[in-house]
This record gives structure tokens, sequence and C-alpha cells, in this order.
């Protein structure tokens, strides 16, 4: 199964946006960096700041001292606890397990490391590396689409994250419309479409359903 798995994943060759069709390592990896580097670049903008003052204020000032206060070892503690143990290795070669077994010998360094980023006393460093994974969504791949990326980011990395997750999960159900139904505790995207497909019931007779390919919707927002 393992070695199925390696040929369904190995990549032969890549085309490019015009048609062009590549088979040489390096040529391909011009291919794959080109089409994130276009991916994740924003597009230039306007200025926005006339549309500010028409957002309605939803951090109130209790919320705003609760996000701003000093972060703490029991912060970091409780988020390496709630971390899942046996993720993909990431960059750095560790999963989550091994720092939640010894946290009592790799804790207070951690911790002294972690709380220096999030206080603002140091840089965050060469630890926001991420290794980008290419996973194939179709037998026989062979252009960037066709592949799903997941990104692995050291632990250190996901550890600092989750604290701030940790923090602002407490206000979020707060600030996010409630027709909002997805990643927020407690809401399911599964009841938008039950609302969707329930309006279009109704809206049979005198209107029309748009339906949106959203691709890779999360990838980026503008």
């Amino acid at each position: 199964m393992a070695g199925q798995r390696q040929v369904r994943g190995r990549i032969a060759k890549l085309e490019d946006e015009c048609g062009n069709m590549f088979s040489v390592k390096e040529e391909m990896i011009k291919v794959a960096s080109g089409y994130f580097e276009k991916l994740f670049s924003a597009s230039e903008a306007g200025l926005d700041e006339h549309l500010f003052g028409l957002v309605e204020k939803r951090v109130t000032a209790s919320m705003n001292e609760s996000l701003i206060k000093q972060f703490s070892e029991e912060d970091i503690c409780n988020a390496v606890k709630s971390m899942s143990s046996l993720k993909v290795p990431r960059v750095d070669g560790f999963v989550a397990i091994f720092f939640q077994r010894y946290w009592h010998i790799v804790g207070p360094d951690i911790s002294r490391y972690c709380l220096g980023i999030l206080n603002g006393q140091k840089e965050i460093g060469d630890i926001n590396k991420t290794r980008i994974v290419l996973i194939p969504n179709i037998d026989n791949p062979k252009n960037m689409s066709h592949f799903r990326p997941i990104s692995l980011c050291n632990v250190i990395y996901k550890i600092i994250a989750k604290v701030l997750v940790n923090r602002m999960s407490d206000i979020l159900s707060d600030c996010i419309n409630e027709a909002q139904g997805a990643f927020i505790p407690g809401r399911l995207i599964s009841d938008n479409v039950l609302i969707a497909y329930e309006m279009k019931k109704s809206c049979r007779r005198g209107n029309f359903t748009l339906k949106l390919d959203m691709s890779k919707a999360y990838d980026r927002v503008e």
C-alpha cells in the first residue's frame, strides 16, 4: 500500500499555465514555485479607510483587554496539551506527542521561547518556515490544479499559533455573524447547506439559483 501511494504521489511531469509540459526536476520546481507565488501574491488594491467607518465595532473594551494581556506559561502548556498528538511530522521532524510526554523536561525552555515571541520581546525568526506538500486529487496529475497543498509547520510555530487561537476563541462567536456557518465551535457548514436547499425549494417560481465555483476559496482572501 505504501508503495502504491508513493507511485500515485510521484510527480513525473508538470504542465504550466500555457500548456507547456516539463519533466526535468528543476523545471518542475520552477513551475510549482511560480504557481504558488502567483496564488499567494495579493493584487494591488485601493485604500479601504473609507470602508472602516461603515463596519460595526464588535470588540468591546473588556474583550480587547483580555486579548492584549500578557501570555503566561499556563497558556503555553494548555496549547501543547490540546494539540493533536500524531499528525504528520513537520520540518523539524517532531510531532506534538514528543513535547506532550516530555513537557516536564522541555517545557520550561519551550515556554520561555514562545513567551518571548508572544509578548513581543523577540522576533519569530527561523521557526516561521513552512514546507508545502502536494497531495494529488486525481490519478496521474499533470498540472498544479490537480494537487491539494498542505502546509507542514514545525511544532514550535504550531504551539504559538494554538495559543493565539485559544486566546481568540472565547470572543469569536460574539464578533462573527451567525450566518457564518463554519470555523466557529458549535457551528456547522451543513446548516447553511440545508438553509440553501430550503430556500431553493421555496423560490421555484420567478427566481434563479447562481452556483459559484469556490475552488481554493480559503487559499487567499482579498
